[in-house]
């Protein structure tokens, strides 16, 4: 009885799990004994592009440089002299030939030292003068001179005769003897102011060439109390507003010539080893091209930076504007089209053709191989398409490179030439 009810009780849940048990069982031996299809060989996929013949030849590449305007001729104009700006007459923007009038400062100082300099020459031309006079007076009083000696000697040996005859006292040989004495000491004082005429004029002279000397200085003092343009300009800032008083040093203007206005681009140091020899060998000139408020620029290399920058992978190069039809700003930035000298066995490609900076692909063997070049520059065709100059050694002419962009493009990968 308890065997039966064991088994009822259990009966439930044994019977569903012995047939799914037995379920799985058929369809594992159904899945084993299935028949199996033919396998279906693997078939690489090929990928369509478009390829184009390597023909090297020689070509003049272009290069685009980012430069900026600037100008080696820019001055600062200062006041000379302390003093009140009681004129101006140039604004900034404004252009001005050489010699121009921009300012004017007060020079009533500089005109009364100017009267008292000028007062003091005239005194020392005066004691000129005198002192000639003199000279001329004392050569002429040294022949009376020298006959008052004499005749005072003639007198003192009278006097010693008569003294000798006791016919003359002593007091009388002593006042003879001290007149002798005192003309002869005015004769001497002759002599030397005679012999002293050329330090006294030497002094007169040198007194009279230092007030000359600051009479010119106040005389250029006097010009610079008018500011003028020292070359063709055009004003880039006013400092001062007229009634300002400035002082000594004191910056009124800064100008720059128009005429030598000049673009500092940045040269890649794959291009120099084009460039300094053209440059050297002076292969005719390196011109430029750029484009600046809707008109045409030409520039044409002048020279190359002596200093790389800190930071700088490139040397500068300065190029010189020829003939602008205006005068650009310096600061201004623009895009340079640089003519390079000819070069041989250049390879002109689309853009499409390169990967990277560095990389193309050939095919070989219906295959892309990947071949390294170097980028010297571009070119643009005469019907307006843009290529790419690249050089390598190992490309051959009638080689196939690929000119699609491929996202998967590897060494090795099958690919098909489409027209």
């Amino acid at each position: 009885m308890s065997v039966k009810r064991f088994t009822l009780r259990h009966l439930k849940w044994l019977l569903p799990l012995v047939l799914l048990v037995g379920s799985a069982m058929v369809f594992s031996t159904l899945q084993a004994t299935k028949p199996q299809p033919p396998a279906q060989p693997i078939q690489e996929r090929s990928w369509s592009v478009h390829a184009e013949t390597v023909k090297p030849m020689r070509l003049n590449p272009q290069v685009e440089l980012y430069g900026a305007v600037e100008t080696p001729k820019m001055a600062t104009l200062s006041a000379a002299l302390e003093a009140d700006l009681v004129e101006l007459l140039a604004l900034e923007g404004e252009s001005v030939i050489k010699g121009q009038l921009l300012a004017r400062l007060d020079n009533r100082d500089v005109q009364i030292e100017i009267r008292q300099q000028e007062a003091q020459l005239a005194s020392i031309a005066a004691q000129i003068n005198a002192e000639q006079v003199r000279f001329r007076a004392d050569n002429d009083d040294l022949k009376l001179q020298r006959e008052l000696v004499a005749l005072k000697e003639k007198d003192m040996a009278r006097y010693e005769n008569l003294a000798q005859r006791k016919m003359a006292s002593q007091q009388q040989i002593d006042s003879a003897r001290t007149a002798l004495q005192q003309q002869r000491l005015n004769l001497n004082s002759l002599r030397e102011a005679i012999a002293d005429h050329p330090n006294r004029m030497a002094q007169l002279d040198a007194e009279r060439m230092r007030i000359e000397a600051q009479l010119e200085s106040l005389n250029l003092d006097l010009e610079r109390t008018e500011i003028r343009a020292p070359y063709n300009a055009r004003i880039a800032a006013v400092y001062v507003a007229q009634g300002d008083r400035v002082r000594t040093g004191d910056g009124l203007f800064d100008l720059y010539a128009v005429e030598q206005l000049e673009v500092r681009a940045q040269i890649p140091e794959r291009l120099l080893s084009q460039l300094r020899p053209a440059m050297q060998q002076g292969a005719g000139k390196i011109n430029a091209s750029a484009s600046l408020d809707g008109l045409a620029l030409k520039l044409e290399l002048d020279r190359l930076g002596a200093t790389v920058s800190d930071g700088k992978a490139g040397v500068d190069a300065l190029f010189r504007l020829v003939n602008p039809p205006l005068a650009p700003e310096p600061g201004r930035s623009l895009r340079l089209h640089v003519q390079l000298p000819a070069s041989d066995n250049l390879i002109a490609l689309p853009p499409t053709a390169l990967y990277g900076t560095d990389r193309i692909y050939r095919i070989t063997d219906s295959r892309l191989d990947p071949v390294t070049v170097t980028r010297i520059g571009q070119l643009t065709t005469e019907d307006g398409d843009s290529r790419v100059l690249v050089k390598s050694d190992t490309l051959e002419s009638g080689q196939q490179v690929i000119t699609t962009q491929l996202p998967n493009a590897i060494a090795g990968l099958l690919v098909e030439v489409t027209e």
